[in-house]
C-alpha cells in the first residue's frame, strides 16, 4: 500500500531500542480498515494524550471496525480474517482442525442416494455434510460414494478430497470457525439455533491444537442429524438437512429445529447454554444446578474434555441416548419429548465419566463406553433390559451390567520407552497401549454396532459374529471388531492384533494420503460397506472397502477419503495442493498459518526503517516449517491481509525470540536455526529474495558452540549481544560484534554469567530454589533491555517451568563483570546477584499461574515503552478461569520501583491487566511509534492496541468483560470472578501451547 503524496517524513529511529525520538504516529485509517494496538501510557503517543483509566475515547476519533470483538477502538489484526475468529491456519471447504467424528445416513431411500456424510470439525466449531464424499468421473457434478450411485455406466467414483461440502453446520459459511459466532466470548455469549460450541473458547481452549475430544453424533432412521452442543450444554436436532422437495416444516436448512438440555421441557431454549438449565457464571461461582429430568451438562468435567469424546445416539425407536459425561450418567429422551424417561448413573470412581451409549435391538443390549478420565482408559459397559414396554422400548431399573474390552493376546514392548511408559500413572499415545504397570489399557473414544451382525453374505462371514466396531485413539491407533466375549476378530490399522498402529507404521506405510492412523470418535459405515474413519491427528477422513480386507495384515489403501493434507485446516500436503484442489478454493483466503513459533516467547519482530518508505515498516512473523512471514507497510494493513510475502525455508527449525540488531551501521534479523552456522543475520529489511548471513559462535579459544536457542539482546550502547542459554541455564555475552555482512563470521563469546565455569549447566547451582547472593537461573528463555540498559530475564516456559519469574540484572553489574572462569584465561565468569524480581523473589520461584490471580504467575516476555513501563505476557493460564482470557497482558508502571530506604521494592505487584481476549500470549514487542504488538502464541494472530489514543483498554478488566459478555448474551452471560475452575492437564514432554 503506497503513502499518499505529501506525507510527512518521519525522524529517524533506533530499531530495537525503546528510548530515542518519538516518530510521528500515524492515524489510524477507518472503517474496516481498522487494526489493532497495543500500549500502555499516555507518552507513547506522540501527542502525549492523557489516557482516561475510566475509558471513554479520544474526542472525535472513528468507531470501532468491530466493537463486538475486543470493545476497544484501535487495533491492528494479522493472522486471521476478522477480530471473531481464532482458527489455526485458515479456514475453508477443504481442510478441517480436528476431525472428531464422521456419521453416514445409511437409509436406502431414493432421497439419499449418494448416501449423506457428516464430518465434525471441532476446531471449526462446524459440521460438515456432503452428499457423496466423491465425485463421478463422467459426470463431475454428481457426488458419489460408490461407483453405483454414478449414472452413467462404467463410471468411477473419485473420492480425492477435493469435494465441496454441501452444508456447513454451526457457521455461517465454510469460511468461518468461531464459537458461537465469536471467540472471544464463545460460551460466555449466548447461543443461537444456527451456531454450536464444540471448543471451550474462550475459557477453557487457550490451545486448540491440543484440544482431542472427540465427537460422536448421529443420524436417525429418518435422515435427521443430532449433534451434542458441547459447550451449550444441549443436543440439537436437524431435521433432514438435505432434503430439498416436500420437506415438513423446519427440513432442509442448517438451522437447528429442535434441543435437548435448556428450557423448561416444554419448549425449545435455543439462548441459554448453561449447564443443568443454569448459566455459565453459576458455574465460575458453584452454583451449577443439580441434574435433572431436562437439563444436561457436557462441559464442566475438565478430564473428559480433554482427550475423550461426547457422544449422542439415536436408537431404532426413535429415542435419543445421551451421555451426560458431567452429571456422570446416560439419559434417554423418548422420541420427541425434552423429558427424560431413563437415567442410569456411574457415580463410582474411576469409571465415572460416560462418553458414549448405544442401545442394540437385535441383541437387546446398551452398550456404554466409560471412562478413567485420569488415565485415558475406557471400557465398554453392557446392560440387560429388566423389561420391554408394548413397543419394543427397554427398561433398565435394576439391570446388571458386564464389562467389554478387547481380549488383548500380547503387548508390544518398546524399550527406548521404557523411561516414560514405566513412570507415567496413565497410558500415554507413545508407549504402545500399555499403562504404567505394563497392562494393556483401552483408550478409545468411541464405537459403532456392527452392522454385520448375522450376515449371511460370504463376503462378511469374518464379520458376522462381532459386535461392536472399536475406535482405539490414544494409544493403539486402531479399530477393531470384538464379540461378546471380546475376542478381536478384525483389526484395521496394524498388521495384527499383536500390534498397534505405531509398532506398523512403516511396514505398512502407504502414499496414500488417507491411511488412517489416530481414528476418532466412531467409525461409520456407508450402504456400499465402506467403513468410514475419522483421522484426528492428520485432520482427514478415510473410507476402506471391507470386503476387500482380509481381517489381518497390512490393511489396503483406502479407497479414498477427504482432506489429504495433514495439517489443521490444510487441503493438502503439497504447499500450493492439487490443481483440483487449487481450481476449488479459488474465492477462499489462502492460508495464513499465523502458529508463530515452537517455544516461548520465539516468533516477533518489527522493523521501522530510517527512510520514508513503507517498505522498511516491516511486521516479522515467525511460522511452523522455517516461514518468515512479512507485512510492509503493517500499520496500514487491513485486518486478515496476507502476509506482502513470505520467506520459505529459512531453516529447518526456528528457536529463540526473534531480534533486530543494529551493529556496524547496519540493522539486521537475527535467528536461530538447525543448520550451520546455527545463527543466521537477514539484512533488514527484508525483501523476497533476501538470504542470510551464516554466524558461528565459539568460545575464545576457537571451542565451538552449538546452537542455544534461547533469546537474545543486544546492548546497543556498548555493542555487545547477550543470548539466553536455557539448556545451561546461563547467559552468554560477546563484545565482538561490528558487522554481520562477513559470511562465516564468528561471534566470541567472552563472559559467561549465571555459572562459574564454562562448562556447568546446574539449574539454580544444583540447589532446589534460586540463590539471592548470586545469580542463579532454570530455565532461562527472554532477554530484554530496558531503556537504562537493565538487563530483564524471563525465567520460563510454557505451563510454568523453571524458576517461573522474571528477574532484573542492572547495569552497573552488567558493566563491572572482570572475574576469570574456572576453567578459562580468556573467558569471564560471573554470579551477578539479581538486583530485583517480579513474580517470584530472589531467592523464591514464582507461584505458576494455575494458582495465581492478580499478576502475571507465569510470565513469557516482557517489552518497555519510552518511558520505561513494563508489559508481561503470562502463558495463558490464571488462577480464575471466569476471567483467564482477559488476564493475559499486565502492566507495571514503574517496574524500578524503590522503597523509602532505597532498595528494590519486593513483591512488586502490577498496576492493570489489558482487558483483550488472549490465547496463550507469546512475544510482546514495541515499534517504534509506540505501539505494542503481541503474539497470540495459540488463538493465531498478532494484535496491538493504542492504549495512548483510547484509555479504555486499562478500564477495569472484571468490570470491562462483564459489560462486553452482557452486551453479547442479553445479560445473562457477566462472568464472576471468585471461582477457580480445575486444573487441566497438563501435556507431558512439550512446550508448545
Amino acid at each position: 500500500m503506497s503513502r499518499s503524496p505529501g506525507a510527512p517524513r518521519r525522524h529517524r529511529g533506533a530499531m530495537i531500542k525503546t528510548t530515542g525520538v518519538p516518530r510521528t504516529l500515524r492515524a489510524c485509517p477507518t472503517g474496516a480498515a481498522i487494526l489493532l494496538i497495543l500500549a500502555s501510557a499516555a507518552t507513547f503517543c506522540a501527542s502525549a494524550a492523557a489516557l482516561d483509566p475510566a475509558g471513554s475515547p479520544p474526542e472525535g476519533e472513528p468507531s470501532p471496525a468491530s466493537p463486538g470483538c475486543f470493545g476497544g477502538r484501535f487495533y491492528l489484526l494479522f493472522g486471521q480474517r476478522d477480530c471473531t475468529q481464532t482458527q489455526r491456519n485458515a479456514t475453508t471447504p477443504f481442510g478441517v482442525d480436528h476431525a472428531s467424528g464422521v456419521a453416514v445416513d445409511r437409509r436406502t431411500s431414493a432421497d439419499n442416494r449418494p448416501a449423506k456424510v457428516y464430518v465434525a470439525d471441532r476446531g471449526n466449531n462446524r459440521i460438515l455434510g456432503y452428499d457423496g464424499i466423491g465425485y463421478c468421473r463422467k459426470s463431475p457434478s454428481n457426488g458419489c460414494n460408490d461407483p453405483a450411485d454414478c449414472p452413467l455406466a462404467s463410471d468411477a467414483c473419485v473420492m480425492d478430497g477435493t469435494r465441496m461440502p454441501a452444508l456447513v453446520f454451526g457457521q455461517p459459511d465454510f469460511t468461518s470457525g468461531a464459537c458461537n459466532g465469536d471467540d472471544n466470548v464463545g460460551f460466555g455469549g449466548a447461543a443461537r439455533p444456527d451456531t454450536l460450541c464444540l471448543t471451550g473458547q474462550p475459557y477453557f481452549t487457550n490451545n486448540r491444537a491440543e484440544d482431542w475430544t472427540a465427537l460422536n453424533f448421529d443420524v436417525d432412521g429418518e435422515g435427521n442429524l443430532w449433534v451434542p452442543d458441547i459447550y451449550n450444554n444441549r443436543v440439537v436436532e436437524y431435521r433432514r438437512p438435505f432434503c430439498t422437495s416436500g420437506c415438513e416444516p423446519g427440513a432442509g436448512d442448517t438451522v437447528a429445529d429442535f434441543e435437548l438440555g435448556q428450557g423448561d421441557g416444554a419448549r425449545d431454549d435455543f439462548a441459554s447454554n448453561g449447564p443443568n438449565g443454569g448459566t455459565w457464571p453459576q458455574y465460575f461461582e458453584d452454583r451449577v444446578p443439580p441434574a435433572s429430568v431436562t437439563g444436561l451438562d457436557l462441559a464442566t468435567d475438565g478430564w473428559a474434555n480433554y482427550v475423550s469424546a461426547h457422544g449422542v445416539s439415536v436408537d431404532d425407536f426413535g429415542s435419543v441416548w445421551v451421555a451426560d459425561t458431567s452429571n456422570h450418567r446416560v439419559v434417554r429422551f423418548p422420541r420427541g419429548e425434552r423429558a427424560i424417561d431413563t437415567s442410569l448413573r456411574f457415580p463410582t470412581e474411576p469409571w465415572s465419566r460416560p462418553l458414549l451409549a448405544r442401545y442394540d435391538s437385535r441383541t437387546q443390549r446398551l452398550y456404554v463406553l466409560n471412562l478413567v478420565a485420569d488415565q485415558w482408559a475406557a471400557r465398554i459397559e453392557v446392560f440387560s433390559p429388566t423389561s420391554f414396554d408394548s413397543k419394543g422400548n427397554p427398561s433398565f431399573s435394576g439391570a446388571t451390567r458386564r464389562a467389554l474390552v478387547p481380549d488383548q493376546p500380547f503387548v508390544p514392548h518398546v524399550p527406548s520407552l521404557d523411561y516414560m511408559c514405566t513412570s507415567q500413572p496413565f497410558a500415554d499415545w507413545e508407549c504402545g497401549a500399555v499403562d504404567w504397570q505394563g497392562q494393556y489399557v483401552m483408550a478409545a473414544t468411541g464405537f459403532a454396532l456392527n452392522p454385520y451382525l448375522g450376515s449371511s453374505d460370504p463376503r462378511f462371514a469374518r464379520y458376522a459374529s462381532g459386535i461392536v466396531w472399536i475406535n482405539e485413539t490414544m494409544a493403539a491407533h486402531r479399530t477393531t471388531l470384538l464379540d461378546p466375549q471380546g475376542t478381536i476378530l478384525a483389526v484395521l490399522g496394524p498388521r495384527s492384533v499383536n500390534e498397534t498402529r505405531a509398532a506398523a507404521y512403516f511396514q505398512c506405510a502407504s502414499d496414500s494420503p488417507f491411511q488412517p492412523f489416530t481414528p476418532m470418535g466412531s467409525p461409520a459405515f456407508d450402504p456400499y460397506d465402506h467403513i468410514l474413519t475419522a483421522d484426528e491427528e492428520n485432520h482427514r477422513v478415510a473410507s476402506h472397502e471391507l470386503s476387500a480386507y482380509a481381517g489381518s495384515g497390512c490393511p489396503p489403501d483406502p479407497i479414498g477419503g477427504l482432506f489429504p493434507g495433514t495439517d489443521a485446516n490444510v487441503s493438502s500436503n503439497d504447499e500450493r495442493g492439487s490443481s483440483a484442489l487449487q481450481a476449488a478454493l479459488a474465492g477462499y483466503q489462502p492460508a495464513i498459518d499465523m502458529q508463530v513459533g515452537e517455544t516461548p516467547g520465539a516468533g516477533m519482530a518489527v522493523y521501522n526503517g530510517p527512510d520514508d518508505d513503507p517498505r522498511e515498516e516491516q511486521l516479522i512473523v515467525l511460522g511452523n516449517g522455517g516461514r518468515v512471514k512479512v507485512w510492509n507497510d503493517y500499520t496500514h494493513t487491513p485486518p486478515g491481509a496476507p502476509p506482502t510475502f513470505v520467506l520459505e525455508g529459512v531453516a529447518t527449525g526456528i528457536f529463540g525470540q526473534a531480534n533486530l540488531v543494529t551493529a556496524g551501521g547496519s540493522s539486521n534479523l537475527l535467528l536461530w536455526t538447525n543448520s550451520e552456522p546455527p545463527l543466521a543475520a537477514y539484512p533488514l529489511p527484508l525483501t523476497e529474495s533476501s538470504s542470510p548471513v551464516g554466524l558461528h559462535l565459539e568460545w575464545n579459544d576457537q571451542t565451538p558452540i552449538g546452537p542455544i536457542r534461547g533469546g537474545l539482546a543486544y546492548d546497543e550502547g556498548k555493542a555487545r549481544l547477550y543470548l539466553a542459554d536455557p539448556y545451561h541455564n546461563r547467559i552468554l555475552r560477546v563484545s565482538n560484534v561490528s558487522d554481520f555482512a562477513t559470511p562465516g563470521q564468528a561471534l566470541t563469546v567472552d563472559a559467561v554469567i549465571g555459572q562459574s565455569d564454562t562448562t556447568n549447566s546446574s539449574p539454580n547451582h544444583g540447589a532446589a530454589t534460586p540463590q539471592s547472593d548470586g545469580l542463579s537461573m532454570w530455565v532461562n528463555n527472554e532477554l530484554k533491555f530496558d531503556g537504562q540498559g537493565n538487563l530483564f530475564v524471563v525465567e520460563n516456559d510454557y505451563e510454568g517451568h523453571g524458576n517461573v519469574r522474571i528477574v532484573m540484572l542492572a547495569r552497573a553489574d552488567l558493566d563491572g563483570v572482570t572475574t576469570r572462569c574456572a576453567d578459562s584465561t580468556t573467558v569471564l565468569c560471573a554470579l551477578i546477584p539479581a538486583a530485583k524480581a517480579f513474580v517470584g523473589a530472589l531467592d523464591e520461584a514464582g507461584p505458576g499461574a494455575f494458582e495465581t490471580v492478580g499478576e502475571p504467575g507465569s510470565p513469557i516476555s516482557v517489552a518497555f515503552d519510552r518511558a520505561g513501563e513494563m508489559v508481561v505476557s503470562n502463558d495463558g493460564y490464571y488462577g480464575d478461569w471466569s476471567e483467564r482470557p482477559w488476564r493475559q497482558i499486565w502492566i507495571y508502571r514503574d517496574p524500578l520501583r524503590r522503597d523509602p530506604d532505597g532498595r528494590y521494592t519486593t513483591g512488586q505487584k502490577p498496576d492493570f491487566s489489558v482487558a483483550v481476549p488472549m490465547g496463550a500470549p507469546g512475544e510482546v514487542t514495541f515499534d517504534s511509534h509506540g505501539l505494542l504488538l503481541i503474539q497470540d502464541h495459540t488463538w493465531d494472530r498478532v494484535l496491538g492496541i493504542d492504549l495512548a489514543r483510547d484509555g479504555s483498554w486499562l478500564a477495569n478488566a472484571s468490570r470491562r468483560v462483564r459489560r462486553h459478555l452482557a452486551a453479547s448474551s442479553s445479560g445473562r452471560a457477566a462472568v464472576s470472578a471468585r471461582h477457580r475452575a480445575p486444573e487441566p492437564p497438563r501435556t507431558i514432554g512439550s512446550s508448545v501451547h
